[in-house]
Order: C-alpha cells, then structure tokens, then sequence
C-alpha cells in the first residue's frame, strides 16, 4: 500500500511531463481438441483480446511508470462437444520507479500484480485433466502472482559499473 501511495504521489508531483501510452491487440484462431463425442474431436474459435494503459510521468532525476495491461480469452465451440469450455480473463498492473541518488547511481524499483483466470490446457497439449503432474486437475484456475526488485547500480567509471539487485 505504501509503494502505491508514493507512486501516486510522484505522478500528481509531475506536473507536465506525463507520457500516456495505450495499446490494444486481438488474435482470433481456431484449434481442434479432444471432444465428448463419438467423433472424438471438437472444434473451437478463440478470441484474445489484450489491451494496455500506461502512465509514465518524468523528472530531471527519476522516472515512474504505471501500467495496466487487461486481457479476456473468449472461446466458443464451433463444432462437436468439447469436454470443457470457459473463457480466460487476466489483469497486470506494473508499477516502476527510477531515481537518480547521485550523478553515476541510480535506483529502480519495480513492483508487478498478476491476477485472474488462466486456462492451463495448451501447456498439456491436451484437456483431459491429469492424474499426476505439475498441472492442475483443472482446466481454469484462478491464479495471483507478485513480483518486486530493487536494483542499485552505480558506475565508476565509463568501463566499470556495479550493480546490485534484490527480488521476491
């Protein structure tokens, strides 16, 4: 909560130099799986949509950019019974930070919140659930993932730099 309310608090501070970057990407494709059916095999339409939303205010001796990157995965069976059918839904939000301590050091901070409904079947190569495995035994699972490092660098001189990082 603490590392949100600074960022905050540096992007009201930046006055005019704010950047906004936005961007928006759709996939549609279709696939074969294993199905119900006597047959044997479903056919399915998936669309993929991703969009992002960023926000990057700069200052004479840092930097900080927030992001917000949604994604929706709709599928829709076009032929057969699929086993199973479900749609994907993702959210990321980024957050990084840049300051310049003194004329050669500098410190970044990134922090990342990943968040949603993931559909695990096109790692296994296949939608029946496994009985033993790293996957889960089902197909959609609800997923959270958090990311943070700091990064210290400084250079001494144009040929030799130092840094140090740390992350969770």
């Amino acid at each position: 909560m603490l590392v949100a309310a600074a960022s905050l608090g540096l992007l009201l501070a930046a006055g005019e130099a704010i950047r906004w970057n936005a961007a928006a990407e759709v996939q549609a494709r279709g696939r074969d799986e294993p199905g119900v059916t006597e047959a044997g095999r479903s056919g399915l339409a998936e669309l993929d949509l991703h969009g992002q939303l960023g926000l990057s205010p700069q200052w004479p001796d840092g930097a900080a950019t927030v992001t917000w990157s949604p994604s929706l995965l709709l599928r829709q069976a076009v032929s057969g019974a699929p086993e199973t059918t479900g749609n994907g839904t993702r959210q990321l939000g980024r957050v990084e930070l840049r300051a310049r301590l003194a004329p050669t050091t500098r410190l970044i901070s990134r922090t990342s919140v990943d968040w949603g409904l993931t559909d695990f079947s096109p790692l296994s190569g296949q939608v029946t659930p496994l009985l033993v495995g790293p996957l889960p035994a089902r197909r959609f699972v609800r997923t959270l993932g958090v990311e943070t490092m700091l990064d210290m660098t400084h250079a001494f001189s144009r040929r030799l730099e130092l840094s140090v990082g740390a992350g969770a």
